[in-house]
Parts: C-alpha cells; structure tokens; sequence
C-alpha cells in the first residue's frame, strides 16, 4: 500500500524508482483495477484511474415467523429465508404474511457486498395466530373419531333391521 487518495483526487508518490511499475486501485463498492506505468528517468508520471461500480450485490433476508412472502420494490422475490441478488442501489423491502402486520425497511446495497436484513411481523389484531398449543389436543381427536365411528356403526345394525 502506497497511499490513499485524498479528496482532491490526487496520490503523489515520491521516490519511485525508474521502470515499470503495477498500480493497483480498490474501494469499498468498486471493481478494483490494476495497471501498469512507465516511471521514466527524472520525470514525474502522471496516471488516472477511474474505478467503476460493481454491478451486484445481495440482501440476505429472514424474519420473524419465517416462510414469510419478500416483496423487492413491489416486485415479488421468493419466501424467507433467503439472499437475493440486485444490481446496487436502494430499495424497499416488504415482507407480508397474512394474519399479520405487514413490515417494510429501506435498505441500501453496495456493488459485491451482501446487507443482512432482518424483520419481525406483528400479528394483525383480532387474528387468532395458530400456536403448537392451540386446537384439539390429540385425544380429544381421537375420542371424536372413535365416537362417530360408533355411532356410524350402531346406525347401520340399525339400518340392516
């Protein structure tokens, strides 16, 4: 590493020895490039590098239940958990489940990096929320079906009269 460029644009770089050199440039959100100079015998050389974009980056989504629809800028993506590829920039996620409050963010992705994203869904007022508790236990299934297996029973010897 031989420096770091200030605001102005401008890395000096004394006391290079004459030939030929690689200059590497990188940033956080860039595609790193690499070239070569000529530094020639008592003279200064002079190089510009302009770093592009990088193209993609990912959202890594879960929530809170999980198996919850990922809506990117309306645009449906798939269930959570899950990464999702998009070229950089902003965006609005919405995660939407029903029986619950629907949750969104504004997030923000850098070309070859991946943000982690994380919501929790509250449960929509007056909705009952299915629990591992809720329901018939199992015996008092059991005790309904053997019930009307009986009574299925009694009815046809009835029947057969």
């Amino acid at each position: 590493v031989a420096g770091q460029v200030a605001d102005s644009g401008v890395l000096v770089i004394d006391n290079i020895p004459v030939g030929l050199h690689d200059v590497m440039a990188s940033f956080p959100g860039y595609e790193s490039q690499e070239v070569q100079v000529n530094v020639p015998g008592g003279l200064a050389a002079e190089v510009r590098i302009d770093l592009a974009t990088q193209a993609t980056g990912s959202i890594d989504i879960s929530s809170t239940p999980t198996n919850v629809q990922i809506f990117v800028d309306d645009l449906y993506k798939g269930i959570t958990p899950a990464v999702i590829e998009v070229p950089a920039g902003s965006y609005i996620v919405l995660l939407r489940l029903s029986g619950y409050q629907d949750w969104s963010a504004q997030v923000d992705v850098n070309g070859g990096e991946t943000t982690v994203l994380s919501g929790t869904l509250l449960p929509t007022s007056g909705a009952p929320v299915p629990t591992a508790s809720s329901g018939p236990s199992f015996m008092m299934t059991m005790l309904i079906i053997v019930s009307g297996c009986i009574f299925a029973a009694l009815c046809c010897q009835k029947g057969r009269r």
